[in-house]
């Protein structure tokens, strides 16, 4: 479920944070003030009008539930739009005058030069994605369903007075999110020291 959520998510916020931040069309400074506008709204608002809306698609107590919400970050278009616009204009218009087609110059010139920051996108998506404890208790009723947090929480009713099943838990559940930290540790820092490059 993490992994379709994150491929989803990269795909969606890299494609929309290029078209802010290299194409041109009306309305956009608009448009983008008003989509980062809705990350005033705190999440425990949305729950009940989600409930309804998937109760109505008829996918509630699936995965489904979960991962459609999570292939839309407002956090993650602002993260990658700040990044591409780190990247200078001209590569753009360079490829451009060669014949390259938008999709050709997102996929094969901005994409690759903007690894650290997709990166750092990725362990962002990932660690939400992992962390997530509300959205699968409320969506989720059936016990195979549930995922891992809400699953450590089940597990700790069960068996309040065993602390080192309980630790040896959430020590497993914390193998992912390092073992990924450790692989996106060198883009990770890299990201965040070029953004206080200027010039």
């Amino acid at each position: 479920m993490t992994f379709t959520t994150i491929v989803g998510e990269l795909c969606i916020t890299t494609m929309a944070a290029y078209a802010f931040a290299r194409l041109n069309f009306r309305g956009k400074k608009f448009l983008f003030t008003m989509y980062l506008s809705t990350m005033m709204i705190p999440g425990q608002v949305l729950l009940l009008p989600k409930y309804i809306y998937f109760s109505q698609l008829h996918i509630t107590n699936t995965h489904l539930a979960l991962i459609m919400p999570g292939l839309f970050s407002v956090f993650g278009v602002l993260l990658m739009r700040q990044v591409f616009m780190q990247i200078p204009y001209e590569y753009t218009e360079a490829a451009y005058i060669d014949g390259a087609s938008h999709p050709t110059i997102f996929l094969k010139l901005i994409l690759p030069l903007a690894k650290p920051g997709l990166m750092t996108a990725l362990l962002l998506a990932f660690t939400w994605s992992w962390n997530d404890y509300i959205n699968p208790l409320v969506f989720l009723s059936n016990d195979k369903l549930f995922t891992l947090t809400v699953g450590l929480q089940r597990f700790q009713e069960d068996a309040s007075t065993n602390y080192a099943l309980i630790m040896a838990g959430a020590t497993v559940s914390l193998i992912p999110l390092i073992a990924l930290f450790l692989f996106t540790q060198k883009y990770f820092i890299e990201s965040f020291a070029s953004a206080g490059v200027k010039g």
